[in-house]
């Protein structure tokens, strides 16, 4: 065993990492964290936030984090909760993280003999602990609900409806729409988009459609004035920057159409306004 093995572990199930090169030989990687994720990895256990942009390896990060914080005693594998919003990220978080406690002897196949907090454990047990619960947000609503519906008024079997239903739902209701159809002139396609879009952002926010109806009602003749307001600058601005023989033949162009001349008077109408 190395000097650095050994100054790591402290206890069985339990072991004492300092460094980055501690977490990486427990990991088994090939190179240890950089210091912004060395501090990510160990920050303490409270609410933060990351900022991280794409390739920068936050899935791989979150995988070390979880290790380090059972490694370290400071929770168990099945106390960790990991959340996201496609079923491709949560199977690929679920399956780092799986690999990396694993390779860490704290896997159904590598597991030490002990749990996150270093108790001991038989086996069963041992392979039930183990695993961390990865899943997308809708998934795991669905789950809660199933579990614990009963508490909130809500029957067992009821279930999170998935995007397909979606789409089904809101194109029914669009086709047996009669009413009158006011400022929306696109595809029924692109109408269940947008109520799709909109039920998601009320859902989401928790906010009713009554509330949505009030607010818009409320901010609508702001929204207009400042619509209008942008509109005269921009307007104002091509005019300053508008060449004047242009604003002449427009000018011109206007008149002749007001008079009721034809294509071609409107257009000697312009020559002569040029020329003089």
């Amino acid at each position: 065993m190395s000097t650095v093995e050994s100054a790591v572990v402290s206890a069985p199930g339990i072991r004492e990492v300092r460094t980055p090169e501690d977490l990486r030989q427990i990991m088994q990687a090939d190179f240890p964290p950089s210091p912004e994720q060395w501090e990510a990895i160990r920050a303490p256990l409270e609410p933060a936030v990351v900022v991280a942009g794409a390739g920068s390896g936050k899935t791989t990060l979150m995988a070390a984090r979880v290790v380090y914080l059972v490694v370290t005693g400071q929770v168990r594998p099945d106390e960790v909760l990991g959340l996201t919003f496609t079923t491709k990220a949560a199977s690929e978080l679920r399956q780092r993280i799986r690999d990396a406690l694993e390779r860490a002897g704290f896997g159904p196949g590598g597991h030490d003999g002990h749990d996150g907090g270093g108790r001991e454990t038989q086996d069963e047990e041992a392979v039930e602990l183990l695993e961390p619960t990865v899943s997308t947000y809708n998934a795991y609503a669905s789950a809660l609900l199933s579990e614990h519906g009963l508490r909130i008024g809500h029957e067992p079997d009821t279930r999170v409806m998935a995007d397909a239903s979606r789409y089904q739902l809101a194109a029914r209701v669009i086709d047996r729409h009669t009413g009158r159809v006011e400022l929306l002139s696109d595809s029924p396609r692109h109408v269940i988009d947008y109520v799709l879009r909109l039920e998601g952002a009320l859902s989401e926010h928790l906010v009713d459609v009554a509330a949505l109806r009030a607010f818009d009602a409320a901010q609508a003749p702001r929204f207009a004035e400042a619509l209008l307001a942008d509109w005269s600058q921009s307007l104002a601005r091509f005019t300053e920057v508008m060449p004047r023989d242009y604003r002449i033949s427009l000018e011109a162009k206007a008149k002749a159409e007001a008079d009721g001349l034809d294509e071609n008077e409107t257009a000697h109408a312009m020559m002569e306004a040029l020329h003089g």
